[in-house]
């Protein structure tokens, strides 16, 4: 019995070494009682403990046990005497205690000093590794109950209440990154790990993150991907909107709820940082009934979007971030998710507004490799509209609403490579429209497009024809709508286009052209009356290989008429 009672001793010697190694000033002893039973029982309650006769070469039980001994000279320890006779002080490491505890504050402060004198057993035992690297067991990574805390998998009753999920997220805190964990990228070693644990106070995992939220800053996202990994914070934050956010169009967001079965996070507050991670904005409190494993989505207001945006400079990133709670009383949290990041360009937006007789409207605008463009266009007039890019570079369109819902989308819809969307919208109403390339290497001149046209089209071909030189195509042009045709020619040279008159029709229509060089994103060409008789004429220079679009229409329009187009090759003297 003496030998079991200096192999116990000798775990406890080593917890010691470690907390003065720390910096812990010892003013009081602990007593230990070996074998306080016959069973497999241990504890720790102000300067005494009691080992059972099983655990006398456990330096596990040893080690955590003399943890509570520290945690009390820390003032680390919140429950007191009266808390263990009303609320039973057994535990299990792998349960819920907000299910199995009548007080929460209790289950709170349980969770805490049992997480933390395990955490410290394990990492005082990493301490001394290679003094004792002949003992079975030692600095194994495992507890009593041969938990891996290195490989430990959440379940449905991990969380901020199941100590196996603390010691998780503790012992991640402290360890090493490793290809294994992709999500772990805090490594604080002994020391820091040290001070930042043992904060006199720090008697619950809330009043810890409450800490480590303000100290330090710049590492609480990464801290939120391990929180959320153990099931403690909200996780899976996504942006489902990000292509479209912009100064108008506010984000709209999902996470994963998280905490255990039976008490999921049910309050959250959405959090905005700076790139320094001060906190900016944070909205009030939102209400959930979801399942701990159910996603929970939230759209930014508009106004509470615009009051973030107040508190950022132009071209500013913002990290965002969800917080959960846990909301009996004691309330508890927050937990704050990994960031997600939104860059807002305020700069990149356009406004235009489509007026209702607006026959075609065109702006070519720079990106800069993974730049978009956004514009606010408000048409005065409803009906189908052609949106489209045009030039050389591989592009995409965007169509979303002042919501940020995302009405349409289109990439190689238009002329090669360029984007095409044909979109029924609405009189007098505001719609956002984002234009970049494909790639984010890309960058470069890129010109959008819009036209009032009635047909329905996917893709650049479906628009009418493919004339050639020397011919005449009459048409009819719809009210509220132009006409459009693709022209090609079998070599370069100079070329006509003009508009006529049909044979009987005296009322001479007032006639309007448009050139457009799809693969260019040069000024498109145009004319009112150079073929005289309000008919309109342009003469370039064409080459093979291009489908050059015509826009026909009248000048007003609003009138409907018929037309010819004659398409000619000037002759050479």
């Amino acid at each position: 019995m003496a030998n079991c009672a200096f192999y116990l001793a000798q775990g406890m010697v080593v917890a010691q070494r470690f907390a003065q190694a720390m910096g812990v000033n010892f003013n009081k002893c602990l007593k230990v009682k070996y074998p306080f039973t016959n069973g497999d029982n241990a504890f720790c309650w102000n300067k005494f403990a009691g080992i059972g006769k099983p655990y006398f070469d456990d330096f596990d039980t040893a080690m955590h046990e003399y943890g509570h001994f520290v945690e009390g000279i820390n003032g680390t320890y919140g429950a007191n005497l009266l808390d263990f006779i009303l609320y039973n002080p057994s535990h299990s490491s792998y349960t819920d205690h907000f299910s199995d505890k009548k007080s929460k504050q209790f289950a709170m402060e349980l969770t805490w000093s049992e997480s933390w004198a395990t955490a410290f057993a394990q990492i005082a035992q990493e301490y001394y590794r290679s003094e004792y690297d002949k003992v079975l067991n030692f600095a194994d990574k495992k507890h009593m109950d041969s938990v891996n805390y290195e490989e430990f998998n959440s379940m449905e009753d991990s969380g901020e209440a199941q100590e196996d999920a603390v010691i998780a997220f503790l012992w991640d805190l402290y360890d090493s990154s490793s290809k294994s964990e992709v999500y772990d990228n805090i490594s604080w070693g002994y020391r820091t790990w040290w001070k930042n644990t043992t904060q006199s106070g720090m008697t619950t995992l809330t009043k810890f993150i409450e800490y480590i939220n303000v100290s330090k800053p710049l590492q609480r996202s990464d801290i939120g991907e391990l929180l959320g990994v153990h099931q403690i914070a909200p996780t899976n934050l996504t942006v489902t909107n990000l292509a479209l956010v912009s100064t108008i169009v506010a984000p709209k967001l999902s996470w994963k709820v998280n905490g255990s079965n039976d008490n999921p996070n049910d309050k959250f507050k959405v959090v905005f940082y700076d790139s320094d991670g001060n906190q900016k904005y944070i909205t009030q409190f939102i209400s959930s009934s979801k399942s701990y494993n159910d996603t929970f989505t939230y759209e930014v207001s508009k106004s509470t979007w615009k009051n973030v945006l107040g508190h950022f400079s132009d071209n500013a990133t913002i990290n965002i971030a969800v917080q959960g709670y846990h909301k009996k009383s004691p309330i508890s949290g927050p937990y704050t998710s990994k960031h997600v990041s939104v860059k807002i360009n305020a700069q990149n937006i356009k406004s235009l507004t489509i007026a209702s007789n607006s026959r075609y409207t065109e702006d070519v605008v720079y990106l800069n490799a993974g730049e978009y463009e956004d514009y606010l266009i408000t048409f005065k007039s409803g009906g189908r509209k052609l949106i489209q890019t045009f030039g050389p570079k591989d592009t995409c369109l965007y169509l979303y609403d002042m919501n940020g819902n995302q009405l349409a989308y289109n990439d190689d819809g238009g002329y090669k490579n360029n984007a095409l969307i044909s979109y029924d919208v609405s009189a007098n109403v505001t719609y956002g429209i984002r234009v970049k390339f494909y790639s984010s290497s890309i960058y470069g001149d890129v010109k959008l497009a819009i036209m009032p046209h009635l047909t329905s089209v996917t893709k650049y071909e479906d628009l009418r024809g493919v004339y050639s030189a020397d011919c005449i195509y009459e048409g009819l042009t719809t009210s509220g709508s132009v006409s459009l045709s693709r022209y090609t020619v079998n070599s370069t040279g100079v070329y006509t286009f003009y508009t006529d008159i049909r044979t009987g029709y005296y009322n001479y229509p007032n006639m309007y052209l448009y050139l457009i060089d799809p693969s260019s994103t040069e000024p498109s060409l145009y004319n009112d009356d150079g073929a005289g008789k309000m008919q309109a004429k342009i003469t370039t220079t064409l080459k093979p290989g291009v489908e050059y679009l015509l826009v026909t229409t009248t000048y007003d329009i609003l009138n409907s008429v018929n037309y010819s187009v004659h398409f000619i090759k000037n002759m050479r003297f």
